[in-house]
């Protein structure tokens, strides 16, 4: 069974009724001059009503106008969080207006409960002075942290997907370019094609590893005789060549897919079986 942890509030016996008044401090933000965005004085109003019910005391208001929720360095939010110590519980009427998303908000709320500050959000019912509100709210931060982990999941079975499919995903290994890239048809995407200024160095590195150099030796022979990196301006660099020497299975057309299977690619290999 889930048992929400006590509020900062509730575990120092802290309440409405007691002789020491709860503190409340008022945040509201608009990132435009209003469009569809509720004025903050109206959001100032709306909190106000909601710690008069509550028995809270406010002892600030703090505004952001004209900033985005995803940048915290906004300066009434910032004074907000360096004068943590002159309150209790910090109220808003959106959860949006603190951050924008459910995931930023829970670091928040770790970074407030650590320091033993509470906060409401209105428009969700979420008070976490209440065991109840902190519940919600933990459960809403556990679902939005479940659906980052299936995204990341999905993204990498759809990579995982391509390779099985002798498809190659992210950017193409030396020696070859997209084929996307040059007609644009997405029936291309993850379909490779030999690039005619970089096969002649690619087989160079692997003949000149074949006579006894070693990396490091290929590289600085390149960048003392000019050879021109895939990136102006770069230089030839001993993990380079290791990173190229490495992939030469890949380079005569091979891939291993999930289940270890030795799979051949459908575009043209650049190495012979026998290299």
């Amino acid at each position: 069974m889930l048992i929400p942890a006590l509020s900062p509030l509730l575990a120092r016996g802290l309440s409405a009724t007691s002789d020491q008044p709860i503190r409340a401090v008022i945040y509201g933000r608009v990132s435009t001059d209003l469009q569809s965005e509720t004025s903050i004085d109206q959001q100032v109003r709306e909190c106000r009503a909601y710690c008069a019910m509550q028995g809270w005391e406010v002892v600030e208001v703090y505004r952001d106008e004209g900033f985005s929720g995803t940048n915290i360095e906004r300066p009434g939010y910032q004074q907000m969080m360096d004068e943590m110590a002159t309150w209790d519980v910090a109220v808003g009427a959106k959860m949006d207006r603190f951050h924008r998303n459910v995931r930023n908000a829970g670091e928040w709320a770790d970074t407030l409960r650590g320091a033993g500050k509470d906060f409401a959000f209105l428009d969700l019912q979420i008070d976490t002075t209440t065991p109840v509100g902190m519940l919600i709210f933990r459960i809403m931060t556990a679902f939005a942290a479940m659906e980052a982990d299936l995204i990341r999941d999905r993204t990498v079975a759809g990579l995982k997907g391509k390779k099985n499919a002798g498809k190659h995903t992210g950017r193409p290994p030396y020696g070859y370019q997209s084929v996307f890239s040059r007609t644009g048809d997405k029936d291309d995407r993850g379909l490779l094609e030999p690039c005619a200024e970089e096969v002649p160095i690619l087989h160079r590195i692997f003949n000149l590893t074949d006579s006894g150099l070693r990396p490091r030796e290929i590289a600085e022979a390149f960048n003392q005789e000019g050879v021109q990196t895939r990136q102006e301006g770069k230089v030839w660099t001993k993990a380079t060549i290791q990173g190229i020497v490495r992939n030469q299975e890949m380079y005569k057309g091979y891939f291993f897919d999930q289940d270890g299977e030795r799979r051949r690619y459908e575009w043209e290999p650049l190495l012979l079986e026998e290299w």
